[in-house]
C-alpha cells in the first residue's frame, strides 16, 4: 500500500517502481490517498494499480479490497480438452510436508492406492530442502508446523520454483487462512480431515495446471483458490477427475474386522471410511493415540498453570487434528474450542479443561476395548500359525515384501514383523529390524536398499 502524496516520491512512482524490480514478483498494489479525484482514479488504473481507496481506511473495506484483488488478479488455468481418460496419478511424485505422524501415515496410505510415490518432510524448513535436492509434482503443505510453517516454505519454495503446485492442508478453512494460502503463494487447499476425493481431484487439477505450463518458467498470476462460485471446472478437467472418488476396493474391504458397532464418543465407521477402511492402520492410530495424547488432559492443565497459552492452542490444534481422523468427534469439539480461546481466563479454561478431561477420558476407555479385542484375535491366529518359514520359500516371501516397499504401502511393516518372527535365517533378523526401523520413519528408500541385500544372500 502506497500513500498518495509522499515526501521525495509521489505513491505511483513508488509502485511503478516496485512492479519494474526484478526481485518482487507479482506484486499487488493498493494506493490512498484523502482526495477522491477523477484524474487521479485515471492515473491510478493507467498505472496497473490494483485499487484505490480514501482516508480513513476502514478495516471492512480495506479486506474486501484485497480479497478482490486476488479474485481479479487470478489466473483461470486451461486445460487441454482432447484427454477422456481418467488422469494418471502412477508414479507421481508428491512431497508431503506434515509434522504429525498419523496424518503422514494417513496421506500415505491414501495416495499410495492410486501408486504415488511420497516423500515426507516434518516441517516447512524440510521441505524447502527436498525441493532444493529432488523435483516434484506437487507439494502438499500443512499450513501448521514448528521450524517453519506452510506459508513461509512456501514463499521460500517460490524462489526456487515458480510453477510447482502447491497445495495446503488445512484444518482451519476460514477465509483469513485462503488468503494467508494466496499470498505466500499456495495454488489451492483441501480441508483436515482428508477426504480422498478433495485430495486427488486437487492434484489432478493442479498437475494438470503445471504441466499445461510447458517450459515457461513465469509464475503464474495466482492462481487463487478455485470456488464453484467464480471459477467452473473445465470439461476436461472434470473427464480427467471423473473417476478419482472411487478409492475403496473390493479387497480392501476383506481386510475389515468384526469390530463392535457402537463405541461411546467414536464413529467407526466413519473412522474406517477415513483410514480408506483399513482395519489395521486405524487400530494403530488408536494404539498411538493413547501412547502420543493419552496424558494431554494433564498437558493442558501444565501449560495453564504456566499462563503458556501458545503451547495450549498448538496441543489443541495437534489432539484435533487426529481425533478428527479417528472419528472421535466430542473430543475433536472440545480440542476445537480450546484452541479458539483468545485468553487463558481462569473460569473459561477450567471448565473446557474439565469438559476435555471426560471426553478423553471416555475415548480412551472406547480405544482400549476396541485395542483389547484385537489383541485377543491377533494372539490366536499367532497360536494357530506358530510356524517357521521353510527355506525354499523365503525368495519368493522377500519379492512380496519388496513389492510393497516399492508401492510404499504400510502394509508393508505389518508383513516385515511377520517376517521377523518366522525367519529361519538368523543373520538376516538384523536386517528385517533395520527394515521395520525404516519404514517406521517412512524411508521406503532405506528399506529397499536392505531388503536387496537379504535378496542376495537367499
Amino acid at each position: 500500500m502506497a500513500d498518495w502524496l509522499m515526501p521525495e516520491i509521489d505513491g505511483i512512482s513508488c509502485c511503478q517502481m516496485i512492479k519494474d524490480s526484478t526481485d518482487i514478483a507479482n506484486p499487488r498494489m493498493v494506493i490512498i490517498t484523502g482526495y477522491d479525484q477523477d484524474d487521479a482514479r485515471d492515473k491510478v488504473k493507467s498505472a496497473g494499480i490494483d485499487a484505490y481507496m480514501l482516508k480513513p481506511l476502514r478495516a471492512n473495506d480495506l479486506s474486501k479490497v484485497i480479497e478482490k484483488i486476488f479474485q481479479d488478479r487470478r489466473v483461470k488455468p486451461e486445460f487441454a480438452s482432447a484427454s477422456t481418460s481418467s488422469f494418471d496419478f502412477k508414479n507421481l511424485n508428491v512431497l508431503l510436508v506434515e509434522d504429525v505422524k498419523m496424518n503422514q501415515e494417513l496421506a500415505i496410505e491414501i495416495l499410495s492406492k492410486k501408486d504415488i510415490s511420497v516423500t515426507v518432510a516434518n516441517n516447512g524448513k524440510e521441505g524447502v530442502d527436498e525441493v532444493e535436492r529432488n523435483d516434484f509434482d506437487i507439494i502438499l503443505m500443512d499450513m501448521q508446523m514448528p521450524v517453519m510453517d506452510g506459508c513461509q516454505a512456501t514463499e521460500e519454495i517460490r524462489s526456487l520454483n515458480r510453477n510447482l503446485p502447491i497445495v495446503a492442508m488445512t484444518a482451519n478453512a476460514m477465509t483469513g487462512d485462503k488468503n494467508k494460502c494466496l499470498a505466500s503463494g499456495m495454488n489451492d487447499y483441501i480441508t483436515k480431515p482428508i477426504n480422498p476425493e478433495e485430495m486427488f481431484k486437487a492434484i489432478a487439477k493442479w498437475v494438470s495446471y503445471s504441466r499445461n505450463l510447458g517450459t515457461n518458467n513465469a509464475l503464474p498470476e495466482q492462481a487463487s483458490l478455485p470456488t464453484k462460485e467464480t471459477q467452473p471446472e473445465p470439461e476436461a478437467l472434470k473427464e480427467n477427475i471423473a473417476e478419482v472418488g472411487d478409492t475403496t476396493t473390493s479387497n480392501e474391504l476383506k481386510n475389515i474386522d468384526s469390530l463392535p458397532n457402537n463405541l461411546a464418543g467414536i464413529d467407526l465407521n466413519e473412522g474406517l471410511q477415513r483410514c480408506q477402511h483399513n482395519t489395521k492402520l486405524y487400530l494403530k492410530f488408536l494404539a498411538d493415540f493413547k501412547r502420543d495424547y493419552g496424558e494431554s488432559g494433564l498437558n493442558f492443565r501444565t501449560l495453564a498453570k504456566d499462563s503458556n497459552l501458545q503451547g495450549i492452542k498448538e496441543l489443541a490444534h495437534k489432539v484435533k487434528g487426529v481425533t478428527s481422523n479417528l472419528a472421535a468427534k466430542p473430543l475433536a469439539d472440545v480440542a476445537d474450542k480450546i484452541e479458539s480461546i483468545n485468553g487463558i481466563a481462569e473460569n473459561e479454561i477450567a471448565a473446557l479443561l474439565d469438559q476435555f478431561d471426560a471426553e478423553l477420558a471416555t475415548c480412551l476407555a472406547s480405544m482400549t476395548i476396541l485395542l483389547e479385542q484385537s489383541s485377543d484375535k491377533k494372539e490366536a491366529m499367532s497360536l494357530e500359525n506358530d510356524t517357521i518359514f521353510d527355506s525354499s520359500d523365503l525368495e519368493e516371501k522377500i519379492t512380496i515384501l519388496s513389492q510393497l516397499v516399492e508401492s510404499q504401502k504400510l502394509e508393508a511393516q505389518d508383513l516385515a514383523l511377520e517376517y521377523f518372527s518366522a525367519w529361519p535365517i538368523e543373520e538376516h533378523k538384523v536386517l528385517l529390524k533395520s527394515i521395520i526401523d525404516a519404514l517406521d520413519i517412512f524411508d521406503f528408500a532405506k528399506a529397499d536398499e536392505l531388503i536387496k541385500v537379504i535378496n542376495k544372500s537367499i
